[in-house]
Parts: structure tokens; sequence; C-alpha cells
């Protein structure tokens, strides 16, 4: 009897842990699954959603900043200084600046006067006496001959003696003096330096290659890098025709208006030259662009069944210019391109996507 309950108790048994071994073994498979899904990982990137539009390809060159106008002031007449502006006056053209001791320069003037009033007289009635024949040809004309003398020492004197009182040749800023009340002044040393920075100059060097597309009336926004400037926009006011030879560069200048005095001589700016202009492009940043040996690609979103995947999409670039390329194939109107957390993106992954980007359209 034993015998026989054992023999019908065991395949029972047997049955039971089979079925109770895979039933763990489906539940198991199932949290595997559900935990694989759980671990998925999930990028945080920005797009940009892409539209086609203009773009202007400009190139950059340095720049460097004068004064429209500064000038080394320096006294014709010589004499002692009795007055001289001071730094940091704010003239107008015209206004006196400087001025020379010019008593002895009045009293000469003042002899040169009488002298030429007393000439003319004489040639007067010498001409009276030579229309008459009374004198000869030789003593008319050294009537004349004294007279005229006698002037030009007059408008020599007199000059002399407007240079004692130095005037601003244009308005601006004294900025510096080299001498001061009570020194003697010499021709030709400089007195003063008169700056005017109501307008200022920017210039810089354009490679040779582009001078065919660079001339005067050209567009350039002037970028401050290291200063709290906003971008100034100007034209091309002169373009070089010659080459220098060194830099292989033509020159270019540019005129801004000035009126806070912000932009200061010396300053270096960047000059963003307007190039070419393209229109119904396809423009995205130089940074979204990978590169290998296979060429070039980006990555942009893929939706599938409402989940939001990275793609790698191949391009073809037409153009690169600064910061940016124009797109020849591989992208267009409406497609979202990602733009940041690249470094972390790899093909299929799903995205969360914090941000949307504006397109690049007229730059």
């Amino acid at each position: 009897m034993k015998s026989i309950f054992y023999s019908r108790i065991i395949p029972v048994f047997a049955v039971l842990l089979l079925t109770a071994a895979c039933g763990n073994d489906t539940e198991q498979d199932s949290a595997t699954e559900n935990d694989t899904n759980a671990r998925e990982r999930v990028v945080a990137v920005e797009v940009m959603s892409l539209e086609r539009g203009s773009f202007n390809d400009r190139i950059r060159i340095n720049g460097n900043v004068t004064a429209h106008d500064d000038a080394m002031i320096a006294v014709e007449t010589p004499g002692q200084v009795q007055f001289i502006a001071e730094r940091g006056t704010q003239v107008n053209r015209g206004d006196i600046i400087m001025r020379i001791d010019d008593r002895l320069l009045k009293a000469n003037f003042d002899a040169a006067q009488s002298g030429f009033a007393l000439a003319e007289d004489v040639y007067q009635r010498q001409a009276a006496l030579f229309a008459d024949s009374v004198i000869s040809t030789v003593q008319y004309l050294q009537s004349k001959s004294q007279r005229d003398q006698a002037r030009a020492q007059l408008a020599a004197i007199e000059k002399q003696l407007n240079d004692a009182e130095l005037r601003a040749p244009f308005s601006g800023r004294i900025e510096e003096r080299f001498t001061s009340v009570g020194q003697f002044a010499s021709p030709g040393m400089p007195a003063l330096r008169l700056v005017n920075t109501g307008k200022v100059k920017v210039t810089g060097g354009v490679p040779e290659r582009f001078a065919g597309l660079i001339r005067q009336g050209t567009p350039v926004h002037i970028h401050f890098r290291n200063y709290d400037i906003p971008v100034q926009s100007a034209s091309v006011r002169f373009a070089g025709n010659m080459v220098n030879p060194d830099s292989r560069t033509f020159p270019i200048e540019v005129i801004l208006d000035n009126p806070t005095g912000s932009i200061k001589p010396l300053m270096v700016a960047d000059m963003h030259v307007l190039r070419q202009q393209f229109e119904n492009q396809i423009v995205i940043p130089r940074t979204a662009v990978i590169r290998n040996e296979e060429g070039n690609s980006v990555f942009v979103v893929q939706r599938e069944n409402g989940v939001e995947r990275a793609a790698t999409r191949r391009i073809d670039i037409s153009l690169a210019s600064g910061d940016f390329v124009i797109i020849a194939s591989g992208l267009d109107e409406g497609d979202e391109l990602i733009v940041s957390g690249l470094t972390a993106v790899g093909e299929g992954d799903r995205l969360n996507i914090t941000g949307t980007l504006p397109a690049i359209i007229a730059q």
C-alpha cells in the first residue's frame, strides 16, 4: 500500500514544482523587461526649428580706433605765454586756446602802419608828378616800390600780431599741454594737443582676395568685444587701392558718430564687413555639425509613437561663415535640429527637449 501511495503522490508533486518554476521564470522575465524600460537613457537637449531666410556673409577683421581730428598745435610767433587753456577744456573752432605777450608786436605794428601811410602818401604825390611828366619813370617806380614794401611789412607784422592769439582749428578737447604760463614759446614747438572725438575713425586691413567685393559704401558692423559699447552700424567711407606688400591687405576706413565719447582712440574693435547676401537658405550653427571621416552630419529629432528620439542626418555644406554654415542638402524647413547637449546624444537616444531656439535668419 505504501508503494502505491508514493507512486501516485510523487508525479503530482513533480508537476506542481514544474509549474511553480515556470511561473517564476515568467515573472522574472517581465520584471527584467520593465526594469530595462525604466532604465532607458533620456538626454536633455535644446533644438532649433529650421526656417529658410536670408543670410549675410561677413568677413571679420581687426580694427583700430583713432580720433577724427587729432593735431599738435604750435605757435608761429615767439614770445612769453600769457594764457593757455587747461587740459580737458572743450573748445569750439575759432576759440582762443593760447595767447602770447604781444606788446612788442603791437608797437611794431603801429610803426609799420605809420610807415605804410607815409609811403602811400609819397607814392600818390609822385604818381601825380609822373603823370605831368615832372619826374622820371625811375623816381616814380622807386616810390611805388617803397609803398609796396611798406605794405608787405605791415601785413607781415599784422599776421604775427594775429598769431599771438592761437585759435582752435577745429572743435575738440584739450588733451595735452606742453608749456605753461610764463614760459617762452618758440615757433614750431608743440604747445597743445587738440583732439576731436565727436566722430572717430575705425581702420582695418581687408585681405586682398576680397578686393572685388569690398568697396566704398559696403555695410559694416563694428563690435567692441572688451567694452560695454553697443554694436555700431556704418559703411565703408574709404577703401584703398594699394595693397600692403607685407600683410597683403588693403585699408578700409569707417566713420562713427561718438556723441557720448564712450569710443576712445586706440581702442580695438572687430569689423564685420558684408561680403555677400544669400536668400532662401537654411543656416545652422557651426557647433551643431559633427565631422568625421564619413563627412558632415547633425542630429535631428525623430518622433516614433509619440516618443522623441535622436536621429543622425547626413548634410552637405555650401558655405561656412564665422559661427554659421549654410546647408546645401540634408536639412529642410521644419526640421528640428539638436543644437545643445550634443556630447551626450547618441543615435536612437530618447530626448527631453528643454527649449526651442529661433531659426537663424538675416545675420
